[in-house]
């Protein structure tokens, strides 16, 4: 983002599509071009599982080691501070909400002004709210308005043994879903609303 807010405006006019885990910013660009945004929500469940078994099944990922440790658990990983993990705001802690609403805010303290603005930038800022749960008709969608050439998808860099959610249990995701109330408010507004989101004009 700020390597984006530093370039030229000849050379901001000629970029036609960022992609990227990035926040909201609607001055991310130095010229005066509107930008417009695309992006996919996932169940927030399942994305704090992934992001769990991604860190401790990858050798590769910083956390692998100890994610590893002998009784380190997900349940360890929810209540560590972001310090301990390497992290200035918990990768449990409603990322999705903060990404669209915009705003730096405090560890654990996503609230429900934050939500509402989070709704609001996605029907005043965003062309298409899509969700992984359907990612081969989002692709679609955004192939037929952007006039992009569509292509197979192909899924690449998944967790192998990423177990099952039924396989979870039940304590493990009541506390993920209370630790994420704020994104799967935000997740459930969009499944609701997912047919008039993303109405090809």
């Amino acid at each position: 983002m700020a390597e984006l807010r530093t370039l030229s405006r000849s050379r901001a006019l000629k970029l036609k599509i960022i992609m990227g885990h990035m926040r909201f910013a609607p001055d991310m660009m130095p010229s005066n071009r509107e930008v417009r945004y695309v992006t996919f929500l996932r169940d927030p469940v399942e994305r704090v599982l992934s992001v769990y078994y991604h860190h401790k099944t990858k050798p590769q990922e910083p956390l692998y080691k100890l994610f590893n440790q002998k009784g380190f658990d997900i349940l360890d990983f929810l209540e560590s501070p972001p310090a301990a993990i390497n992290s200035t705001i918990h990768p449990a802690d409603n990322r999705m909400t903060r990404a669209i609403c915009g705003r730096d805010i405090a560890p654990w303290k996503v609230c429900q002004e934050d939500l509402e603005l989070a709704i609001y930038n996605l029907h005043h800022h965003f062309d298409h709210v899509l969700l992984t749960e359907y990612f081969n008709e989002g692709i679609r969608i955004l192939s037929r308005h952007y006039k992009w050439r569509y292509a197979k998808v192909i899924k690449a860099n998944a967790t192998k043994i990423k177990p099952n959610r039924s396989d979870i249990p039940n304590d493990t995701i009541r506390k993920i879903t209370l630790f994420n109330k704020w994104d799967v408010a935000l997740y459930e507004y969009v499944k609701n609303n997912y047919k008039n989101m993303n109405i090809i004009s």
